[in-house]
């Protein structure tokens, strides 16, 4: 990564440390570990994280533009890492060498995984409740769950 392209951002040092860490690692607590956040749990680091990561997203995106990742080219490299194989080599018969592709099913997974994140395939892990406060002031929730008998 070009370290003056961050410099040319106008950050404080702490937001520098931290979007040249997170480019680096993906990783929102290692970024803020990395930018000298002093968050007391690994849990708390990854909120922390995670809110610089949110509140630097312009920073982050404007870095990436200069590099040429687009959000085309970032789905092009996605597509591309879903046909991922590795260049085999075997030996045959009377010392024969062999070149053959096979796919390469970890790399597969990790990018299918990415397609689905960035398609917003996954459901949120949070439940949200509809919720009210009763006149006699206690808090009413209400929650409605499909049974799934087609309406019966």
């Amino acid at each position: 990564m070009n370290t003056q392209a961050v410099e040319n951002l106008d950050l404080s040092p702490k937001d520098a440390k931290f979007v040249r860490a997170y480019i680096r690692t993906g990783d929102h607590a290692k970024a803020a570990h990395a930018a000298g956040s002093q968050a007391s749990t690994p849990e708390s680091l990854r909120v922390v994280g995670y809110k610089m990561a949110k509140r630097l997203n312009g920073p982050i995106k404007a870095l990436m533009a200069a590099a040429g990742l687009t959000s085309v080219e970032i789905l092009r490299r996605v597509a591309q890492g879903l046909d991922a194989s590795d260049q085999r080599v075997a030996l045959g018969p009377k010392g024969a060498v062999h070149e053959f592709e096979s796919p390469n099913w970890p790399a597969r997974a990790r990018f299918t995984d990415m397609a689905i994140k960035l398609s917003g395939g996954y459901p949120k892990a949070q439940l949200e409740l509809p919720f009210d406060v009763g006149e006699d002031g206690k808090l009413v929730i209400t929650a409605e769950f499909e049974t799934g008998t087609n309406g019966v």
